[in-house]
């Protein structure tokens, strides 16, 4: 993960090596025009096509294809239909590349099984699970994400605080700031989640922060309850649904993708491991300490 929480790994088309977003948000693999100029391509195809990203998308009438062969570590993802992004298009870049040169989409993440192991950035990639679940040794708390598979990309269905059952986009692609002023302390708090208007009734023990969002004290999520965990409300009508993002993922050690059981497994550790987690898990804290002390939070139960 780079510093904003974004997965990025490298991969190798026609002996280059590019560096590509891990996105579960992105039902296509797509390129930017910088990076495919270091290509010799020849055979693209222009057509129609819809968004790459719905929520944050510019549409498009029509983008370029190709087919490249995409390698990860010498293990080749598949023959990828890869969209060429602004190669040869008049409409505006429908994504905003930080960093990387393109991102892998869902078409060729469910075709592998994936496990990251965040603390030591590493990656193993296999076409079945065996040779991956034993890392699951030792963890009595794993929070086990079904996929909805009623959409291209990659939703998954979770139960909150006992209470309501929600589908959320898993979008290892989005990774937002948040930035709290609490009695004139700044902190830039990552945003765990998106969340809709409609949600917010069922969640206990949130700390509103206006004009920016919300903390949750506790969120329980399945059967694992996650402390202080920060997220983005629709306060400009920007949120259409309900979003898990990236920096959500720094409160586990590994993330197990198994495209046969069409789950995603993260196995979660109380101490995190990235010193932003830290740092703002004190700063939570230090609020939520506070607001106690003064009887404030009793208000902001459900």
């Amino acid at each position: 993960m780079n510093d904003n929480f974004i997965i990025v790994i490298p991969v190798t088309i026609n002996g280059k090596t590019f560096q590509f977003a891990y996105d579960t948000g992105a039902d296509k693999t797509v390129m930017s025009y910088r990076a495919t100029k270091r290509l010799n391509i020849s055979n693209i195809e222009r057509r129609p096509c819809n968004p790459m990203k719905h929520d944050t998308a510019a549409p498009a009438d029509s983008a370029c294809f190709t087919n490249l062969d995409l390698y990860i570590q010498g293990t080749k993802i598949s023959d990828c239909e890869v969209c060429l992004d602004k190669y040869g298009m008049i409409a505006p870049s429908i994504l905003d590349y930080k960093g990387y040169d393109g991102v892998l989409g869902n078409q060729d993440i469910r075709k592998k099984n994936w496990l990251f192991d965040f603390e030591n950035k590493c990656l193993m990639l296999a076409d079945t699970t065996e040779n991956l679940l034993p890392f699951a040794k030792g963890y009595d708390q794993i929070l086990d994400l079904k996929i909805n598979n009623n959409h291209s990309n990659l939703y998954i269905d979770m139960c909150l605080d006992d209470s309501t059952s929600q589908t959320f986009l898993f979008d290892t692609g989005r990774s937002k700031c948040i930035e709290l002023n609490y009695e004139g302390d700044n902190y830039i708090y990552y945003s765990a989640f998106a969340l809709k208007d409609s949600l917010i009734p069922y969640l206990t023990d949130r700390i509103y922060f206006r004009n920016q969002g919300v903390l949750l004290q506790a969120l329980k999520i399945n059967d694992i309850v996650i402390k202080g965990v920060a997220a983005d409300l629709n306060l400009s009508n920007t949120v259409k649904e309900n979003i898990i993002s990236t920096p959500f993922l720094r409160r586990f050690e590994y993330m197990l993708y198994d495209s046969k059981e069409e789950r995603i497994c993260l196995f979660y550790s109380e101490k995190g491991y990235g010193y932003k987690g830290y740092e703002e898990k004190e700063s939570i804290g230090r609020i939520v300490k506070d607001l106690t002390d003064k009887g404030e939070i009793e208000s902001t139960k459900k």
